[in-house]
């Protein structure tokens, strides 16, 4: 079946549809096991399950940052106003 839709320049999903559609009979559609793409997509999946996790830890960090910086940045200014007083010029 991939074959023919391939050949038909079709989604294997709409030649499933039309044989059901004007066989009158129920053929399910079933993806090749075998198929590249079919691989292609498996591996793709999983790929996307264990990138998704970094993603969301990048993404928490990101809104953490600026505050963070805008901390470290009062922190040294408060080090400078100290180190003035400390050691005055």
């Amino acid at each position: 079946m991939g074959q023919t839709a391939r050949e038909l320049g079709v989604n294997l999903k709409l030649l499933y549809y039309w044989i059901n559609k004007y066989s009158g009979t129920n053929h399910k559609f079933q993806p090749i096991k075998n198929d590249p793409a079919s691989e292609e997509i498996k591996r793709l999946k999983m790929e996307l399950s264990r990138i998704t996790p970094e993603s969301d830890m990048f993404k928490k960090q990101l809104r953490i940052l600026p505050r963070t910086l805008c901390k470290m940045l009062r922190y040294s200014q408060n080090i400078g106003s100290i180190i003035q007083a400390v050691f005055p010029a």
